[in-house]
C-alpha cells in the first residue's frame, strides 16, 4: 500500500524542525558549559584581586583579563548574572568605598573623600550612600570653614586684648616712672635738708667745744706710773680719773697718744699703698705695745687730706683693751679719721717660709654681692658680710711654689708658649689638686690654708668697689690692671669671642704674677691672667636663698666655682660678679689657684 504524499512531506518536515530544535537547544547547552567554565575561572581571580584590594584601578582593555575587582565581577554577572558570589564581592568593594570616604571625611581630607566618592558612584550608579557621603562632606566642609573662621576670630581678638594690655602697662610704667621720680626727688631733698642740719649742728658742737677748752686750759702729766705700794685697784681708780680728765681737757673722744708721721719715700701711688708709722708719746709706749711696731695703711683720700696740712699729726684715741689688740681708731686735731693696723709683726704683707708665698691682711666687712646687669646666675644683689678678716695669697700661685708640692708638675705649652715659667701661674691645676696642695701646706704648721670661698674671693676682689671691676666701669684701664685679652692677642693667637678690651697689654698668654696694678687690697691680677678655683660648689640660683654672714655655698652640686676670667676672656667675663663652673677633676691651661690663710 502506497503513502500519502502528503503525509511524506509533513513527516519530513517534522524531522527536520526537530533537528533544528535540538541543534538549538545543544548549542545553548554548550553555550552554557562555556560560561559556566569562565565563570569558574574568574572567580578565583576576582576574589584574588578583592584581597589585594584592587577595587575599581587599574582599568584594563576588556579582552585582556581583569586587572581589577569590580571588572572582574561584572564579566562574572556578564556570564551569570545570578551568580551571587559576583554580587557580594561588588557589595564589599562598596562597602570598602564607603568607609574609606568616612574615613577620610572625619579626618578633613577633601580630596580622598571625593575620590572614594567618585569610586563609590562607578560601584553602585543609582546608590544613595554616595549622595549621602556627598551631603555629609559639603556639611563637614561648611563645619570646619566655620571652625576657622571662629579660630580667626579668636586670635584676632587675642591681638587686640594684648595690645590694649600692653597700652595698659605702658601707662602703668610710664605713670610708676613719674611716681618714683617724684620720690626720688623728695627723697634727695629731705638728704639734703638733713645733712645741712647735721652740718649746723656739728658747728655749733665745734664752737661750744672751743669755748669750753679755752675755758679750761689746763695741763695734763703724763700717764700715771704705779707705786711700788699701791694696790692695784687703787691704781686703776688713779687710771680712770686721769683718763676722764684728759678727755675733759682736751675736747675729743679720747686723749693724745702718739703723732701720726707721714713720709712720701714710704708711698706708692702705683700700687695703693701708704703706710704711716705711728710715733707714739713716750707715756703711751707701754700702752701701745700690743701693736709690734706699729706701721699703718692710710686711705687715699685721707692721706690726701693729711698731706695738706703737713706730714706730723697729733692723735688722739679711746684707749681701751679692743682698741689696743686689734688696730687703734685715731683722730687728728683737725678731723677724725679711722686708720687700721694691717701689720702682723710689723710686716705689711706676710711671708709663708715653706713656699715663699707673699699674703695681703684683708679686713672683715660687709658688701653687695653680685650684679643686676650680669648674668642671670649673678642675681638677686645682696648683702654678704664677712664676719672674720683673713690673709689671702697677694698673686696667683706660681709654677716654682707650686713645684715645692709636686715638683713634676707641668703647665705645658699653649700657642707655641710655654706655661712653664717659675713666676708665672700654674695651670693645668684641678680643683682636686688645689685642695690637696693647701692639706699639704698646712701640714707644715704655719697656719692653715685653703680655696677662699665664692663671697670671700669676691670680697676681696672688689676691695670696698662697687663697679664692675675693681679699677672702675671702663675698659680702656683694663690693661693697667689686668691680662685681658685685647685686639693684639686676637689677631696673633685664636680667641673666640671677637670682643676684647680696647688697650695693650703686651702679654701673648699668661703673665708673670705681680706684673699689674693691684687692687686697693693690695692683691694682683684677681681679674684676668688665669681663672682661681673657689671652694664653693655651683647652683645657678644659689644666691636666692643664700645666707648673709659668711657663706659657704650649696651642699650639693657636680660642679665648683671659677672666678676672676683668663687673658682671652671677653670683658663680660672679666668682673667682679661673674661665675663660672668646672668639675673638681677638669684642669687646663687657663685655670689656676689662689690660697686663702685664717687667722
Amino acid at each position: 500500500m502506497g503513502i500519502d504524499p502528503m503525509r511524506r512531506g509533513y513527516s519530513i518536515g517534522f524531522v527536520s524542525l526537530f533537528s533544528v530544535v535540538l541543534l538549538a537547544i545543544l548549542s545553548i547547552f554548550n553555550g552554557v558549559e562555556a560560561a559556566n567554565r569562565q565563570v569558574k575561572k574568574l572567580l578565583p581571580v576576582c576574589q584574588d584581586l578583592l584581597s589585594r584590594n584592587a577595587l575599581t584601578l587599574p582599568t584594563g582593555d576588556r579582552n585582556a583579563p581583569p586587572k581589577n575587582a569590580m571588572d572582574c565581577f561584572r564579566r562574572v554577572q556578564e556570564l551569570d548574572f545570578t551568580n551571587r558570589t559576583a554580587e557580594q564581592g561588588l557589595a564589599i568593594i562598596e562597602k570598602r568605598y564607603e568607609k574609606m570616604a568616612e574615613n577620610a571625611i572625619n579626618a578633613g581630607d577633601e580630596a580622598k573623600a571625593k575620590l572614594y566618592i567618585n569610586r563609590l558612584k562607578s560601584v553602585n550608579y543609582e546608590g544613595l550612600i554616595a549622595e549621602m557621603l556627598e551631603r555629609k562632606l559639603l556639611g563637614k566642609k561648611e563645619q570646619e570653614q566655620k571652625k576657622e573662621q571662629e579660630r580667626l576670630q579668636e586670635i584676632q581678638a587675642a591681638k587686640q586684648r594684648k595690645i590694649a594690655l600692653a597700652q595698659q602697662k605702658a601707662q602703668l610704667d610710664k605713670q610708676r616712672q613719674l611716681d618714683l621720680a617724684n620720690a626720688a626727688k623728695l627723697k634727695l631733698a629731705a638728704i639734703e635738708a638733713k645733712r645741712l642740719l647735721a652740718l649746723k649742728k656739728q658747728e655749733e658742737q665745734k664752737l661750744l667745744a672751743m669755748k669750753e677748752m679755752q675755758k679750761k686750759k689746763k695741763k695734763v702729766s703724763g700717764f700715771p706710773v704705779r707705786d711700788p705700794f699701791e694696790l692695784e685697784s687703787e691704781y686703776q681708780q688713779r687710771v680712770k680719773d686721769f683718763l676722764r680728765k684728759v678727755n675733759d681737757n682736751m675736747g675729743v673722744e679720747g686723749y693724745e697718744v702718739a703723732d701720726v708721721v707721714l713720709d712720701s719715700r714710704l708711698y706708692d701711688p702705683e700700687k695703693g699703698v701708704f703706710p704711716i708709722k705711728l710715733d707714739a708719746k713716750p707715756w703711751a709706749v707701754d700702752l701701745l705695745k700690743e701693736v709690734n711696731k706699729p706701721y699703718f695703711v692710710l686711705s687715699r683720700d685721707e692721706a690726701r687730706k693729711l698731706f695738706k696740712r703737713g706730714t706730723r699729726h697729733k692723735v688722739y684715741a679711746k684707749l681701751d683693751s679692743a682698741n689696743l689688740l686689734h688696730g687703734l681708731f685715731l683722730f687728728s686735731e683737725q678731723n677724725s679719721f679711722k686708720v687700721k693696723s694691717v701689720a702682723e709683726g710689723g710686716k705689711l704683707d706676710w711671708q709663708e717660709p715653706v713656699t715663699g708665698m707673699l699674703f695681703v691682711w684683708v679686713p672683715n666687712g660687709c658688701f653687695k654681692m653680685g650684679s643686676n646687669t650680669g648674668n642671670s646666675d649673678e642675681r638677686p644683689v645682696h648683702e654678704v658680710c664677712i664676719t672674720k678678716g683673713f690673709w689671702m695669697s697677694k698673686y696667683e700661685v706660681t709654677n716654682k711654689q707650686f713645684r715645692k708640692y709636686k715638683p713634676d708638675h707641668d703647665s705645658k705649652v699653649l700657642g707655641g708658649a710655654s706655661l712653664n715659667g717659675d713666676n708665672l701661674p700654674a695651670v693645668q691645676v684641678s680643683w682636686n689638686k688645689a685642695t690637696s696642695f693647701a692639706q699639704w701646706l698646712s701640714s707644715h704648721g704655719n697656719g692653715k690654708f685653703r680655696l677662699p670661698t665664692e663671697a670671700e674671693w669676691e670680697y676681696a676682689a672688689r676691695a670696698g668697689t662697687t663697679s664692675e671691676r675693681y679699677w672702675g666701669d671702663g675698659e680702656k684701664e683694663a690693661c693697667r690692671f689686668g691680662n685681658v685679652s685685647n685686639p693684639q692677642k686676637s689677631s696673633s693667637f685664636f680667641i673666640p669671642d671677637p670682643v676684647t678690651f680696647p688697650c695693650n697689654d703686651n702679654y701673648k698668654v699668661t703673665a708673670p704674677v705681680g706684673s699689674f696694678r693691684p687692687n686697693q687690697f693690695g692683691l694682683h691680677d684677681m681679674m684676668g691672667n688665669v681663672w682661681e678655683w673657689v671652694h664653693d660648689k655651683y647652683r645657678k640660683n644659689f644666691y636666692e636663698d643664700s645666707p648673709r654672714n659668711d657663706p659657704l655655698g650649696p651642699s650639693l652640686s657636680q660642679y665648683r666655682v671659677i672666678r676672676g676670667g683668663d687673658w682671652k676672656v671677653k670683658p663680660s667675663g672679666v668682673r667682679s660678679a661673674n661665675r663660672d663652673k668646672d668639675t673638681p677633676g677638669f684642669n687646663n691651661g687657663y685655670l689656676g689657684v689662689r690660697l686663702l690663710r685664717e687667722p
